[in-house]
């Protein structure tokens, strides 16, 4: 709504509207809480296995995304081509800001895993849509006894952590 008002703001002081319909409307921002998967829920995670390969390669890739600060649509569109000597070189779709993650271990062994999935790019992952993946982590959460939601926005709160 905030972005709403501030283009009927703008168009009213532009006169191409003949008044603002949110001029008298007060809009509140409400403030969530980040958290961050404690360390003990990090070794329970790592340590499920999952008899359905989706939930599986979901799993992988919010690892992926955690452990690199990576948000789902950088993921999504993650290239080899990104990936310079164990480094990779992104610009951020959100931001527009240029960054370069190096790959641990774990990463290593994910893109190793999902590297003869057939694509017909040089995409890294074939990630299904952001609100399904969504939807499988919520169950995963659930799985696992967790009251915190998971989902792949979670990811990004791991970059303001670990620094990248």
């Amino acid at each position: 709504m905030r972005h709403i008002k501030q283009v009927t703001t703008d168009a009213y002081r532009n006169n191409d509207i003949d008044r603002d319909p949110f001029y008298d409307i007060t809009l509140t921002v409400k403030k969530t809480e980040r958290f961050f998967l404690s360390e003990e829920e990090l070794v329970v995670l790592k340590e499920i296995e999952f008899k359905n390969k989706i939930l599986e390669e979901v799993w992988d890739l919010f690892l992926f995304c955690y452990y690199t600060g990576l948000g789902y649509s950088d993921l999504k569109n993650l290239r080899y081509t990104d990936i310079v000597d164990n480094v990779v070189y992104v610009e951020r779709i959100k931001t527009g800001n240029d960054c370069c993650i190096p790959l641990l271990k774990i990463h290593q062994e994910i893109i190793e895993k999902y590297k003869d999935d057939s694509r017909a790019d040089d995409h890294v992952f074939s990630a299904c849509a952001c609100q399904r993946m969504n939807l499988y982590l919520k169950d995963i959460g659930i799985a696992c006894g967790f009251r915190k939601v998971l989902t792949t926005h979670v990811t990004r709160y791991m970059e303001d952590f670990i620094g990248y």
